[in-house]
């Protein structure tokens, strides 16, 4: 007989925890009539705002509630630089003034970057940034719904242009395993802002009073202030997941002894599946103790072959192979889920079998989206039935 042992991953409480647990374990014992025994070790062991979040800073109450804030709109821009195109033309018809939007055009397609500053850093990558904008569903359609005044429209476009061109550059750097050498101030970017509106025909500059009359209440989107007065339940809901990593790296020993604590009651076999932070734990708890019991660890969606070759596992150092009693292992994971790694050829072990899956969705949510995948029981089938 075996047992399985399920080890959750970072920022999982109580309820979600169960809600999470009855749906495995149902699954389980549907597919290969095995009992789970839980290893809930969120609650005594996770991270959490010991003094109710004391640390956040209280918004500066001297500025206002100021839905035109530059730095929230460029925070937008860096996820998505045609964001405020999009938001703009929302919701708007036609204007059916082809002139209007052919001249804007034409402007946009001379735009060259500006060189000032530390603008330079930024110029390289302008006029590919430029033309695939340009080429995006969100330009074409701004420009069929241009209409006068022109300069709200001007200023989205030069920001979008500008935003491209930085992303592209941060993605460039990223390649190279390197950072960008500096930040744009937001000084810096307003004047290049303003340089290409001038490019761009003229028009007013700045962010103006439009975003407060965006359709579809997207200006609550692009301004900062709706950030900073949701900070707190921002910093509260992200904190078990990033607290559990800070946690862990520095009193690991609680969710590992729970772990082991889980096992210790077990006379059949064991199967460990742990998902996420809860595989670091598995593997090295695993590593520091001989459990014979223990005859297959499944890892989903683990960091583990990334702490192995940062160095920061404590149980097993850089270099040093899995000792002799560590069982089987399998590891899956989704190319698409950032948070998940590959392991047989980074510990050197032939027992570790990596399997990918295809979890159907992006991320962040292609993380959690693991236990809903049937490749994941088509992969387990192998080794559970």
């Amino acid at each position: 007989m075996t047992t399985v042992v399920f080890v959750h991953g970072t920022g999982v409480r109580q309820p979600a925890f169960d809600v999470l647990y009855q749906a495995l374990s149902g699954e389980i014992a549907k597919r290969y009539a095995l009992p789970v025994v839980p290893c809930y070790w969120g609650g005594p062991h996770g991270a959490r705002l010991m003094q109710s979040g004391a640390s956040i800073p209280v918004p500066n109450q001297t500025r206002g509630d100021d839905e035109n804030d530059e730095s929230g709109l460029w925070s937008v821009l860096a996820s998505d630089p045609l964001a405020e195109l999009k938001a703009m033309s929302a919701g708007k018809t036609f204007a059916f003034d082809d002139e209007v939007g052919e001249a804007l055009t034409q402007q946009a397609q001379a735009c060259t970057m500006p060189s000032q500053g530390f603008s330079s850093d930024v110029q390289r990558f302008f006029s590919p940034a430029r033309d695939a904008v340009m080429s995006s569903g969100a330009f074409i359609q701004a420009m069929a719904r241009a209409e006068e005044p022109l300069g709200p429209l001007q200023n989205a476009v030069a920001r979008a242009f500008l935003a491209r061109a930085l992303v592209d550059r941060d993605d460039w750097y990223a390649e190279q395993s390197a950072s960008p050498p500096w930040t744009l101030s937001l000084a810096e970017r307003q004047a290049i802002v303003d340089a290409l509106v001038e490019q761009l025909g003229g028009g007013e500059r700045g962010l103006g009073s439009w975003i407060a009359g965006i359709a579809g209440g997207a200006a609550s989107t692009l301004g900062t202030s709706f950030i900073r007065r949701q900070r707190m339940t921002l910093s509260d809901g992200a904190s078990p997941a990033v607290g559990d990593i800070l946690l862990y790296q520095a009193r690991g020993d609680g969710i590992r002894n729970c772990i082991r604590d889980a096992i210790a009651g077990i006379d059949d076999s064991v199967v460990i599946i742990a998902h996420s932070l809860g595989g670091i734990a598995a593997v090295e708890m695993l590593v520091a103790n001989h459990l014979p019991r223990v005859s297959l660890l499944v890892t989903v969606g683990s960091q583990s072959p990334l702490f192995y070759e940062l160095d920061v596992l404590s149980t097993l150092r850089y270099g040093s192979p899995l000792p002799d009693h560590f069982p089987a292992w399998v590891n899956l994971y989704d190319p698409r889920d950032f948070l998940s790694y590959v392991g047989a050829g980074v510990f050197g072990s032939t027992r570790i079998v990596d399997v990918a899956l295809d979890n159907g969705v992006s991320f962040p949510e292609s993380h959690s989206a693991y236990w809903s995948n049937p490749m994941l029981w088509s992969a387990l089938d192998t080794y559970l039935s």
